[in-house]
């Protein structure tokens, strides 16, 4: 995962198993589903956004994300747009925010084929 550190502009990335085992005492938001380059299927894939009492991210920032994560899914490109937008205006720095932003521009302008299922494919390891 430590490729896709690059890939989505921030410091750490992890997958599922982490954000169970740190249980409350961190902060993770989910960045993405990954077929991560050289292994098999997909993952989620999560940031440690920080510790819980300094997380560099409020309630209604992750949720913001993760609302604009699931339109994008749903191919709810404006939605997302919209989303997004409204969670760079308060964190202009935010690197999965900017990435999942310029993607789904680009989805919007030529969207993916019936059967996309969402999945991210990594592109450099």
């Amino acid at each position: 995962l430590e490729g896709l550190t690059k890939e989505y502009r921030c410091a750490i990335l992890c997958g599922p198993r982490v954000p169970e085992l740190a249980g409350d005492a961190f902060v993770f938001r989910e960045i993405d589903y990954v077929r991560v380059k050289g292994r098999g299927g997909a993952l989620r894939v999560y940031e440690l956004v920080g510790h819980r009492d300094t997380s560099r991210l409020d309630t209604v920032s992750l949720s913001l994300y993760a609302q604009a994560l699931d339109d994008f899914r749903q191919r709810n490109w404006h939605a997302a747009e919209t989303r997004l937008g409204e969670l760079l205006a308060v964190h202009p720095g935010d690197g999965p925010a900017q990435v999942l932003a310029e993607r789904t521009k680009a989805m919007a302008v030529d969207p993916p084929s019936a059967d996309w299922d969402g999945v991210y494919d990594q592109r450099h390891k």
